[in-house]
């Protein structure tokens, strides 16, 4: 359920959506787009987390008006650990909570069939200290580094001892181009919604006669171009552009809008233009025929041979000779804790009673050689002493050992403190708690 836009949406900025092989970069707001650049990093390594912009915004659905003077980031991370939550609530897990991504995660679902499961670390349940070591030994493995969020624990709101359940996602992604494009340190002009325009670095491609440009070009296809609805756009087309990388199966793909309301409808309308291009393979002797053959009409059917010229010249799908290409530097690197998410799960039957921790972190890089994401996201719930039997003796506790049908135990220990409990080396003691009144003197009671 999409909250309503504000009067007046923005007309440009810019926000990075992961959709199944889908990577889907909006043209929203310059938030997102650093005046500083710092130099490219290896594949699958970034800069430390929680150095974003404040005017960059994480969310936790798509389902968010954009706000002019912010970028909007969203990532699928969160929605597959909250689905990885609900499967062990067993029914739609909907906090009481005013907040609208409330409702909309609740009612979504991000198969995890839609990114290659290399790709992807998931894990959900009730996290024994091994649980989450292997978590971090995987993520280790598979992506280098370590988890940046804790997947122990049941967060600040969590009652001591209370069972908690752990939903933790992580993607990483890398995708390189091929043939790397220019960078140009002060490359563009970026024009915020009513802001004056700033410098950004920006990598380009030009179409000419230069050795390389026909190798850096092609890998980059226009499939819509149509002039704005909105009038005033300055002349500028909406436009949407795919950008080709060695990964064959993954889409990477940059969408210049004309005043969206929503994330959620930036996407579709992106998603359905590059799925119904509108152009097609134009060939530049086409288009020199048509502009040769100006001189040769009436000067009054002029005009229209130029529009027939421009409108072949706006259908094609490769950049033709004289065109350019420019993109801005993209670098995110953004945590986010979403209260909203968090409270009293709704529903007398629920196996979880409360989300005690809902957080994210989203690290994002795209320049001319390709684009990197990082994403990993935790939820934890608090399990309903219902839901689930404690079986842990990690408290005061009487051990007895009787034989068969005796009516007395032969041996009974009260554990009331841990000078009886061989110490662990990785596990600190806890503090012993006051033992209850341990039970009566050997011997059975005596009857008077």
């Amino acid at each position: 359920m999409a909250p309503a836009g504000p009067p007046s949406p923005p007309r440009s900025s810019w926000a990075a959506a992961r959709i199944g092989g889908w990577l889907v970069v909006v043209g929203l707001t310059a938030g997102g787009c650093r005046t500083d650049r710092p130099p490219a990093a290896p594949a699958g390594t970034f800069p430390g987390v929680g150095d974003a912009a404040p005017s960059t915004v994480l969310h936790p659905t798509p389902d968010v008006a954009l706000v002019a003077g912010q970028s909007a980031v969203w990532c699928a991370t969160m929605q597959m650990a909250w689905d990885r939550l609900t499967g062990i609530n067993d029914r739609p897990l909907l906090v009481a909570s005013a907040d609208p991504q409330a409702v909309s995660i609740a009612a979504g679902r991000f198969d995890e069939d839609w990114v290659d499961r290399d790709s992807v670390v998931t894990t959900a349940g009730i996290l024994s200290p091994e649980d989450t070591e292997r978590v971090r030994d995987e993520v280790t493995r598979r992506f280098g580094g370590e988890p940046a969020l804790p997947t122990g624990g049941g967060g600040a709101a969590a009652p001591r001892a209370v069972p908690t359940a752990t939903a933790f996602a992580m993607l990483s992604k890398s995708l390189t181009f091929e043939h790397p494009l220019t960078a140009r340190d002060q490359g563009l002009q970026f024009t915020a919604d009513g802001a004056a325009a700033e410098s950004v670095a920006a990598f380009v491609a030009r179409r000419d006669d230069a050795a390389d440009s026909k190798k850096t070009t092609d890998q980059i296809d226009v499939l819509w171009c149509a002039p704005s609805a909105d009038a005033s756009g300055g002349g500028k087309a909406d436009v949407v552009v795919e950008l080709k990388t060695t990964s064959s199966d993954e889409r990477l793909i940059l969408s210049r809008l004309s005043r969206p309301a929503t994330l959620r409808s930036a996407i579709d309308t992106t998603l359905a233009r590059a799925r119904t291009p509108n152009t097609r393979v134009v060939r530049e002797a086409e288009i020199r025929q048509r502009r040769g053959g100006v001189d040769r009409v009436p000067e009054a059917d002029r005009p229209a041979l130029i529009e027939e010229s421009a409108g072949l010249m706006r259908s094609s799908r490769r950049m033709l000779f004289g065109e350019e290409f420019a993109a801005p530097v993209i670098s995110i690197n953004a945590a986010a804790r979403y209260p909203g998410l968090e409270g009293r799960v709704i529903g007398r039957k629920s196996k979880i009673e409360f989300v005690s921790r809902a957080e994210q972190v989203v690290r994002f890089r795209l320049d001319e050689t390709g684009a990197r994401l990082q994403s990993e996201s935790l939820a934890q719930g608090v399990l309903a002493s219902k839901s689930v039997r404690s079986l842990r003796f990690d408290e005061p506790f009487l051990l007895l050992l009787i034989k068969g049908d005796a009516p007395w135990p032969y041996l009974a220990i009260w554990v009331g403190a841990t000078d009886v409990l061989e110490k662990g080396a990785a596990t600190p003691a806890r503090s012993p708690a006051t033992p209850p009144v341990p039970p009566r003197g050997p011997g059975p009671e005596r009857k008077e």
